[in-house]
């Protein structure tokens, strides 16, 4: 697999695991995954995207505990952390940063989004899930 950052051919085995793409695999690979996250790319990123600086992006995260607002889980157990915002206010993926609601971990922020930030249907989720509770 070439990856889409570094342009090198390397095997499969140095690329994450992507179970929603055709070849299993993400497109960059471990290396630049790891110099995307902990450098200045996601930063970039960020700023583009939810005009948010690192410190104002920091600032939130440590006002909520260093934690995901839905699941409580924090650094120690989660490494993909996702800004949140109200897709009401700027539907898409660019936010004016005014609407911003917290950061999420990477599954939480994919659940609500995936049920379109639609309170009934999580509140629906929530009643079918207590349905089934097994005790």
């Amino acid at each position: 697999m070439i990856c889409t950052t570094c342009k090198i051919d390397k095997d499969a085995e140095k690329f994450n695991k992507a179970s929603a793409r055709k070849s299993g695999r993400q497109t960059r690979c471990k290396t630049c995954c790891h110099e995307y996250y902990v450098g200045g790319y996601r930063q970039i990123t960020i700023l583009k995207v939810y005009n948010l600086t690192p410190e104002q992006w920091e600032t939130l995260f440590q006002s909520q505990d260093r934690c995901c607002l839905i699941c409580k889980r924090g650094e120690d157990i989660v490494d993909r952390w996702c800004v949140d915002h109200n897709h009401l206010c700027c539907p898409g993926r660019i936010s004016c940063g005014k609407c911003v609601r917290g950061i999420l971990c990477l599954p939480c922020n994919r659940a609500i989004g995936l049920l379109g930030d639609d309170v009934q249907r999580v509140s629906n989720a929530v009643e079918y899930l207590k349905k089934y509770l097994v005790q």
